[in-house]
C-alpha cells in the first residue's frame, strides 16, 4: 500500500515504536480508532487523498544516540551526587 494504518493507542506517555518506524518509511499514516469511526477518511486514503494523514512528530529524541546520551548523563549525575 501507499500508506500505513495505525490503530490508536490512548496512552499519552509513550509513542509506540511502530510509529517511529512508520515515520521513517516516509509514507502517509492513517490513524484510526479501534471502533473504526473514520470510514470516510479511510475511503479518502484509498483514493490517494492523504489530507487527513497523521502529522509527523520530531522523532530525533528517539534516536539511539540521544537515548544513549541521556543514559550517560543520568549515570554521571548519579555518580557525582552521592
Amino acid at each position: 500500500m501507499d500508506f500505513l494504518i495505525n490503530v490508536c493507542n490512548d496512552s499519552v506517555v509513550q509513542l509506540p515504536s511502530k510509529l517511529i518506524d512508520y515515520y521513517l518509511s516516509k509514507r502517509p499514516i492513517l490513524e484510526i480508532s479501534s471502533e473504526f469511526g473514520e470510514k470516510k477518511i479511510f475511503e479518502e486514503f484509498l483514493e490517494g487523498n492523504y489530507v487527513h494523514k497523521l502529522v509527523e512528530v520530531d522523532i530525533r529524541e528517539y534516536d539511539i544516540k540521544n537515548i544513549a546520551s541521556r543514559f550517560l548523563d543520568l549515570y554521571y549525575f548519579k555518580t557525582n551526587h552521592k
